[in-house]
């Protein structure tokens, strides 16, 4: 049996297509441009090449994957807009803050990410744009939208919208529904996230218990987080088990019926939705990571399983374990 060579001719290898060649593994899997040029210069270098040979830098490698990038973006849309040309499609938007790198530092601005899905289909929505705005308000995020519907020359199709429910977005005057009706010149349907309006009926007793906020965090839920990791890493540093289920205010069962009739419909309820959520927990059938968190708070608070990752900051689940306990 003949035995493989120790070393690869590299005679063979297009020395200026390395680099854009292996761009899009490494974009795949998160590689920086500097850790990019070092793979393949360990490649290089096993096999018995000399990096001396090929022309790299990080800068070149950028400019490669943004050339792949770009084609791989127009591919995605070509495709997109001829299967589904002239086909009814509902607009889907969403602003986050993210943080930027830039020669000052970390930096935050307001993105908004758009997506088009196509009803009575099996494609997965379409992620088409995710432009920096301004400001958050309902006209920059209309505008912003609307920019990138049209440049996949979808405006006509659009027949409905998707949204949280944030004032920015359902304000009858200022809100981002509005102004994109106004902008196709035509009513749309309003079919808001349900994931949001739920929420609704959670936001409103609480307002009226505690009292409306004004930002997007509860001072009161940022407390408990930072307490909690606080807390975790304490307990992780010291080798103990963390959280105490003690800390948290849990249903109280009723001892004497445990296993027959229940004494009333709460308790009725609360044994049921502790059986749902512990045979979704165990086929992991939670496609959001809130929806898995906040079951993960309800398993607790109905006297379920420890979770292990500090509960998210965020209002709406912070109201949830309010208004539970």
């Amino acid at each position: 049996m003949n035995k493989k060579p120790d070393q690869v001719p590299l005679e063979g290898v297009n020395r200026k297509r390395i680099l854009r060649s292996t761009t899009a593994a490494a974009t795949r899997y998160g590689l920086t441009s500097t850790q990019h040029l070092g793979m393949v210069a360990s490649t290089i270098n096993a096999v018995g090449g000399n990096m001396m040979d090929i022309v790299a830098s990080p800068a070149t490698i950028k400019r490669h994957r943004k050339a792949e990038q770009k084609a791989i973006a127009t591919k995605v849309q070509r495709d997109f807009m001829s299967k589904f040309k002239s086909q009814k499609k509902v607009l889907h938007w969403d602003g986050k803050v993210t943080e930027f790198l830039d020669t000052q530092g970390m930096v935050y601005q307001d993105c908004n990410a758009v997506v088009l899905s196509v009803p009575l289909s099996d494609t997965k929505p379409q992620f088409i744009g995710a432009p920096v705005v301004d400001q958050g308000t309902g006209e920059k995020l209309a505008e912003s939208a609307i920019h990138c519907v049209n440049q996949w020359e979808a405006a006509d199709d659009i027949v409905a919208m998707v949204f949280d429910t944030t004032s920015s977005n359902t304000g009858i005057h200022q809100g981002a529904a509005v102004f994109i009706e106004e902008m196709l010149d035509r009513a749309l349907l309003w079919p808001a996230c349900r994931h949001h309006v739920a929420e609704l009926h959670i936001k409103w007793p609480y307002d009226k218990l505690m009292g409306a906020t004004t930002g997007p965090d509860d001072p009161l839920f940022k407390k408990f987080h930072d307490w909690f990791v606080a807390k975790a890493q304490e307990a992780k540093a010291n080798g103990a088990a963390f959280p105490d289920t003690g800390l948290f205010a849990t249903w109280q069962w009723d001892d004497r019926s445990p296993t027959g009739p229940y004494r009333n419909s709460v308790t009725w309820w609360a044994r049921a939705t502790l059986t749902w959520i512990r045979d979704m927990l165990h086929r992991n059938t939670f496609p959001r990571g809130d929806y898995l968190e906040m079951s993960e708070v309800m398993n607790i608070i109905l006297g379920g399983e420890v979770f292990e990752n500090p509960p998210h900051s965020a209002p709406q689940k912070g109201a949830f374990m309010f208004c539970t306990c």
